[in-house]
């Protein structure tokens, strides 16, 4: 009789621990997805626009898509015929 109910609590525990293990497996993965989320809208993202594809009010729906979807955004214009392209592109990697 002992051994019996030595079992049945014995199950009871495993069966309670399986189910406490089972809340905090679900809790991480939910802090963990949260964490992922954050990283991916953390991540920086490159955009490259040609100013020649697009008209003045393309290129503000652009402007105002990278603003709301990233939380921080640089614009940079250079003239192509520029000689000091290679310039700019040093000083924006250095920074």
């Amino acid at each position: 009789m002992e051994q019996g109910i030595l079992i049945v609590v014995v199950l009871c525990i495993f069966g309670l621990g399986f189910y406490i293990v089972n809340k905090i497996d679900l809790f991480l993965d939910n802090v963990l997805e949260n964490d992922k989320e954050e990283q991916e809208g953390k991540m920086n993202s490159l955009k490259i626009l040609f100013l020649d594809d697009f008209s003045d009010d393309e290129l503000l729906k652009e402007i105002h898509e990278c603003k709301s979807r990233y939380s921080e955004a640089k614009i940079i214009i250079f003239d192509s015929q520029s000689e000091d392209v290679e310039k700019i592109f040093d000083h924006t990697a250095i920074t």
